[in-house]
């Protein structure tokens, strides 16, 4: 039950992707594409910057 639950969650948002005009589409995949791509270049630049090397741990 819990694994359909989570297929149902995880498959259900592409398939809205067939109620939507092509227009909509291609707008919102570009902007995606600009946030990995910004995101990419800002954690690289990160990295670069402290060494690799992490200051305080996330979780414990």
């Amino acid at each position: 039950m819990t694994q359909t639950v989570m297929l149902g969650l995880f498959i259900g948002p592409w398939l809205l992707f067939f109620f939507f005009d092509s227009n909509r589409i291609k707008r919102y995949v570009l902007a995606g594409l600009f946030g990995i791509v910004m995101l990419t270049i800002s954690l690289k630049w990160l990295n670069a910057m402290i060494g690799g090397k992490l200051t305080k741990r996330c979780f414990s």
